[in-house]
């Protein structure tokens, strides 16, 4: 019984001792920051923290976020490989003129041997984004006479991204040598990817049938806007 007491009187005397001298060291902890001059010490930095700054340190200064602008959505407008003309394909790098003959005889008082050529062109939007109506037109032009003839417009309406369209035409001409023009956007109307109308040159022979229409009456051509 006696060691039991001793044993316990020793335990309460080693955990008074451990406790005075936690208390000690925290008294004087608080006496060196109470100090005149005395600097506190600087805590560990837990990980992942942000770092911690020294009293009077200017903060880093960081790089303003990158604004990413969005992509700019322009049409680009262009046309096919050619045109089709009098049911024949006149392709727009072919420097040798294609042979196209009409039977469908247009005469006038001036020119009885004017023959009409229907045609069609057509367009794609390649661009990444959509294109408002504009404008194309198509003329002859006339090496042999030094003259364009023909020239007329055409409203195009707004063509969606990757959309295409197809516009039929018609050209009165007398026998000879002839290239064909489209003309896309002339007045520069259009905010397109690449900048500027687009020309297009088909070259193409023609002929004319003389065979009359409707039984020996001969039809006039049907009326076209000029467009000087």
């Amino acid at each position: 019984m006696q060691s039991t007491k001793n044993f316990r009187l020793a335990t309460q005397w080693i955990s008074a001792v451990l406790l005075s001298g936690f208390a000690l060291t925290a008294a004087a902890d608080q006496m060196m920051h109470a100090l005149p001059g005395t600097k506190p010490v600087q805590q560990a930095n837990p990980v992942g923290a942000a770092p911690l700054l020294q009293p009077g340190t200017p903060p880093v200064a960081t790089a303003p976020a990158k604004v990413i602008a969005a992509p700019l959505l322009l049409p680009e407008i262009v046309a096919g490989s050619g045109l089709v003309i009098g049911g024949k394909s006149a392709p727009f790098t072919n420097a040798t003129p294609v042979n196209i003959n009409s039977a469908v005889m247009m005469p006038t008082a001036t020119t009885p041997t004017t023959c009409r050529f229907a045609g069609k062109f057509d367009l794609k939007n390649t661009g990444n984004g959509a294109a408002p109506m504009f404008e194309a037109f198509t003329m002859a032009d006339s090496s042999a006479r030094g003259d364009r003839s023909n020239k007329t417009g055409y409203s195009i309406p707004g063509m969606a991204a990757g959309a295409s369209y197809s516009q039929n035409f018609s050209l009165d001409l007398q026998p000879g040598i002839y290239g064909v023009i489209l003309d896309i956007d002339p007045y520069h109307k259009l905010k397109q990817a690449t900048s500027g109308s687009k020309k297009y040159v088909a070259w193409i022979n023609v002929s004319c049938g003389s065979a009359p229409i409707g039984g020996g009456v001969r039809k006039k051509p049907a009326p076209y806007i000029p467009i000087n």
